[in-house]
């Protein structure tokens, strides 16, 4: 089943800047610690690239999640897409699916008809051309503890090593009023004087 995905992605520029917005967010005590291994998957012909889609192996505490998100449009940081999402099974195909050169056709359908919505048949093969490891911590806020927010919003803040060099520190809002509360999530990153830049 697909899902609308808006989402307010920014980057941090710095170490420094998600230190401080680390300890900010910290004060709250609502913190949930999340490790997650991350393997992007295209076709040798980066057909999913071409067609702004996104393939997506995640595993995340013993689970491991396939999800293919389209997206529709990137703004300012702004940005909405169908997003479709299966867990796999753990233990045969799941961890081995990266390796593998998986064919679209074995896939779930869940995640197979998207995919050759966008270009690919049922033998068109999978592999990864990208891996990254996060550290993130979500944070659960109510209205007073975000100036001009008035709705509970979960925020997610990332450190990530992409190919286990480089480094990108992220905060992310996944709320369907995301763009309404943007201008009070950058004035409180500057007041905090976080360094930043849409995504």
């Amino acid at each position: 089943m697909v899902h609308e995905e808006i989402e307010l992605k920014l980057l941090l520029e710095d170490q420094w800047s998600y230190a401080q917005l680390r300890a900010w967010l910290d004060s709250f005590d609502s913190l949930v610690v999340a490790q997650q291994n991350n393997c992007y998957l295209d076709t040798p012909q980066r057909t999913l690239q071409m067609r702004r889609v996104m393939a997506r192996l995640r595993l995340i505490d013993e689970r491991a999640i396939l999800t293919v998100k389209r997206r529709k449009s990137l703004q300012d940081g702004l940005m909405t897409a169908e997003e479709w999402q299966v867990e796999l099974p753990l233990g045969h195909s799941a961890r081995q699916l990266p390796n593998a050169g998986a064919l679209v056709g074995s896939l779930p359908e869940e995640v197979a008809a998207p995919l050759r919505a966008s270009g690919l048949d049922s033998q068109s093969r999978l592999h990864v051309f990208g891996a990254m490891q996060t550290n993130r911590r979500i944070y659960t806020l109510a209205p007073a503890d975000w100036p001009g927010i008035d709705t509970d919003v979960c925020v997610e803040l990332d450190w990530t090593l992409f190919d286990g060099q480089v480094e990108r520190f992220e905060l992310e809002i996944e709320h369907r009023l995301a763009g309404q509360m943007a201008p009070a999530i950058q004035a409180q990153l500057d007041t905090l004087a976080v360094a930043w830049r849409p995504a």
